[in-house]
């Protein structure tokens, strides 16, 4: 964290919902990260492809067209095998047939989630990835 306590760390935060995207990432901003959003999976792959250490933090939703938060997970990890994930979700289903833990998921938060959850769900994912 920075010297007043906040965040200065670059997060990108891929969600298809431009709502959850500007709102989110205003929430992000506001906590002192550099929020870069993607739009899709796919956008995000390739922003991490070009370069694999621009970010600190993937904060991804798990269902999505093209690749799934889980699927994007198991190709970042080709990409940056530490690069610490948190997956949204609104959905239990969607979780049922992995364990997202396995892949190295730091936290999952359940939409709705609180701005506290939030917090603390990336700041705990940035510290252990230290």
């Amino acid at each position: 964290m920075g010297a007043e306590g906040k965040g200065t760390e670059a997060i990108l935060l891929v969600d298809d919902e431009g709502s959850m995207r500007v709102t989110c990432g205003r929430l992000l901003g506001s906590m002192g990260y550099r929020v870069t959003t993607a739009a899709d999976s796919r956008e995000a792959l390739e922003m991490l492809r070009r370069d694999p250490a621009a970010f600190d933090l993937v904060l991804t939703d798990q269902s999505m067209p093209h690749l799934t938060g889980l699927e994007l997970t198991r190709q970042l990890r080709l990409l940056r095998p530490g690069l610490p994930v948190i997956l949204t979700s609104g959905y239990s289903d969607s979780l049922q047939t992995e364990d997202p833990k396995a892949l190295g998921i730091s936290a999952i938060l359940w939409k709705p989630y609180t701005v506290d959850e939030l917090e603390r769900a990336v700041r705990e994912a940035l510290v252990a990835s230290r």
